[in-house]
């Protein structure tokens, strides 16, 4: 099981547990969660948050990384999920990402 611990743009913290089968932007929306994201409107990388622990849980479309540049400690929300066998797992694990940065 994988929790996540995110702070949103306003500051705020929220905790939920996450699964694999959807990007870390569509748990923030199942869970009202206001994450910062405008790819839908074209406005990519609006979504990119700064990893704070537990990047190892983290996997990304690695497509999407030669044509958007981010740095080693950004994570595009809207592209990137978690490790599946990490959420299937009996040990726990966390995720920390953080917006406010």
């Amino acid at each position: 099981m994988i929790t996540i611990k995110l702070r949103d743009p306003s500051g705020n913290w929220h905790t939920f547990t996450g699964d694999s089968k959807s990007s870390i932007t569509e748990q923030c929306e199942k869970h009202g969660i206001d994450s910062p994201f405008a790819c839908r409107a074209g406005a990519c990388t609006t979504c990119a948050c700064r990893v704070k622990s537990g990047a190892e849980h983290l996997v990304q479309n690695r497509f999407w990384e030669k044509l958007i540049e981010t740095d080693d400690n950004q994570f595009l929300a809207c592209i990137g999920g978690l490790h599946e066998g990490r959420v299937a797992s009996s040990e726990n694990f966390e995720v920390i990402l953080d917006y406010t940065e």
